[in-house]
């Protein structure tokens, strides 16, 4: 009778593997927020004081107060450069270029805020980021952050789609060779070897909040009185004022408008032009080009040498 040998089949094939990409957020990703902050405060002191009483129902609003901030972010749905520019062209073109490329989010704010902000970000543009988002919960004194302050979640978010990543040595090997920082200020304790800054985006949306808000609301001297404390938006009367006639004040208060869109015109100007996501996804690819650790301390020297030179060539 004929004796038949039973091979056992090894896949040889390299397991399959992430790279990761870390972004930070404010100025990284997006602009300015300040503005927005100072509308979500806005909502929450009318929104108090309308459920003490102090301002008469018939000019009361419907304020949701689960989330000030969220409700204030509504107003830039129509404010596309908020977002830095070409931000969902080459977030697609990493995930093109790079062999299972994944995003996380790392800030310094509060996690709140870069919940709602994420959320946001990933309504406007269609790209998702893995979850858990870092933020300052995650960082250190002085906000500074570490690649061994994420590493183990990153990993454990990552591990059911990449069964690979059960092996330390596996781990190991795409924490030095396939993780990328991208972030606009110096903060990193560890990982510094694979961070590229970015340029500060600073394009800042102004608010009137005359249009946002009801004019009888805005002359209530509560009201008034908080603004004014704050130090943030224009306003047509802040107490000082009394001796001017009302068409005074709105002349006054157009001018100031006038002067502040004047300030922040040139900046979103040029903050409109930015290409720094466009330049960063066409060095990546080059980079990564035939190659399975595109984020090595070489290939990330390469990166920053190419988008560099891209940025010289435009002068």
């Amino acid at each position: 009778m004929p004796q038949f040998l039973c091979y056992k089949l090894v896949d040889m094939r390299p397991p399959k593997l992430p790279t990761i990409i870390v972004w930070d957020l404010d100025q990284t990703m997006i602009g300015i927020t300040e503005n927005v902050l100072q509308l979500a405060d806005l909502y929450k002191a009318v929104d108090f004081l309308q459920r003490a009483k102090d301002i008469p129902n018939h000019i009361n609003m419907n304020i949701k107060h689960e989330n000030y901030f969220e409700t204030a972010l509504q107003h830039l749905k129509d404010v596309p450069h908020f977002i830095r520019p070409h931000f969902k062209t080459a977030l697609q073109s990493l995930k093109r270029s790079l062999s299972h490329c994944e995003f996380f989010v790392y800030s310094a704010g509060q996690a709140d805020y870069v919940d709602t902000l994420i959320k946001y970000l990933e309504k406007e543009t269609g790209v998702t980021f893995h979850r858990p988002i870092f933020s300052r919960k995650n960082t250190a004194i002085s906000y500074n952050k570490s690649v061994d302050f994420t590493a183990d979640a990153m990993i454990q978010s990552l591990v059911g789609k990449y069964p690979a990543l059960k092996s330390p040595k596996n781990q190991k090997y795409v924490l030095d060779n396939g993780l990328l920082f991208v972030d606009d200020n110096d903060v990193l304790l560890t990982g510094k070897d694979q961070w590229i800054q970015c340029p500060k985006y600073s394009y800042n949306h102004v608010i009137d909040i005359s249009t946002i808000f009801p004019k009888e609301l805005l002359m209530e001297p509560k009201v008034i009185d908080f603004i004014i404390s704050r130090n943030t938006f224009i306003i047509e009367s802040n107490g000082k004022d009394k001796d001017l006639t009302a068409d005074e004040r709105r002349m006054i208060y157009h001018v100031n408008m006038a002067k502040l869109y004047q300030q922040v015109l040139v900046m979103n100007n040029e903050a409109c032009k930015d290409d720094f996501l466009l330049r960063l996804s066409k060095a990546v690819k080059q980079v990564s080009t035939k190659r399975k650790t595109p984020f090595t301390v070489e290939n990330v020297k390469k990166i920053r040498k190419l988008i560099d030179e891209m940025s010289k060539s435009k002068k």
